[in-house]
């Protein structure tokens, strides 16, 4: 079954059971689908999201794959299938059971908002309040001209703040500095980091000779009460030693590859 909503209206339908459900429209136009106020469920086979938008107070389950790719899907309820690819777009739900569920999201996804979540894997249940992704920092690329600005996941600067564009310079967030761990180009979101970068970008605008000596990846914030620290880049994987309960206190995660200190995560 397909439902078209290129065009802004609404469509409401009265079927709960829908088999290889596809839901097309442009991306930011506003065409809806809504299935209100009916205390059964919306079942699908297979739901791929294109665009549009799906907005329930029923309970979303899909059997096989979910997969969204644009639009935005807002249920009160959400019984994840085998498998939920959220490749783009926005997908809030209240409450949220995952049962032996494969979910995967891309450096395209908006956002995902889960609340009140019962995950279920191999029989064993856990209850938490929320689940949280993190994506790190993205540059915005479309004002840059690939064949001009060479961008990875950030503008790529030397350490003179230089771009692969002759007198065009980047800093802060939205370039790779040099990360000194790794030995390559990286984004360091960091508000310290972002103004040595400035500095040295500005000296060399200039006239002046400047360069970034670089830095490593570290964190420091404050969240749901708790403090974090973390330095190196928690992608390493290796020996890990601990220290302190996760769950109250002082808690430290070091983790150790060849030997060497690789990172350390700190939660108070």
């Amino acid at each position: 079954m397909t439902v078209d909503l290129n065009a802004d209206n609404r469509h409401p339908l009265s079927a709960r059971s829908f088999s290889d459900f596809t839901l097309y429209g442009q991306k930011n136009q506003s065409g809806t689908l809504r299935l209100m106020s009916d205390n059964g469920s919306m079942d699908f086979v297979d739901l791929e999201m294109n665009g549009g938008r799906i907005e329930t107070d029923r309970i979303v389950s899909a059997s096989n794959c979910a997969e969204i790719n644009r639009g935005t899907l807002t249920a009160k309820y959400l019984s994840a299938p085998q498998y939920l690819e959220i490749m783009g777009g926005t997908v809030k739900a209240d409450n949220v059971t995952l049962t032996d569920c494969v979910l995967g999201w891309t450096e395209q996804t908006d956002s995902v908002q889960f609340d009140k979540i019962t995950l279920v894997k191999d029989g064993a249940i856990s209850i938490m309040d929320g689940l949280a992704f993190t994506d790190g920092t993205r540059v915005y690329e479309d004002a840059l001209d690939p064949d001009e600005i060479k961008v990875n996941r950030g503008i790529v600067v030397d350490d003179a703040m230089a771009t692969s564009w002759p007198g065009v310079y980047a800093a802060g967030d939205c370039c790779e500095g040099h990360e000194l761990q790794s030995r390559n180009t990286m984004i360091i979101g960091l508000w310290a980091n972002a103004a040595h970068q400035g500095t040295t970008a500005g000296a060399n605008m200039t006239g002046k000779v400047a360069e970034f000596d670089g830095n490593f990846l570290h964190n420091i914030t404050h969240f749901m009460d708790m403090d974090f620290i973390g330095f190196g880049d928690n992608r390493i994987t290796g020996e890990v030693l601990t220290s302190g309960n996760i769950h109250e206190g002082l808690y430290v995660e070091a983790v150790l590859k060849d030997h060497r200190l690789a990172g350390v995560n700190i939660l108070d």
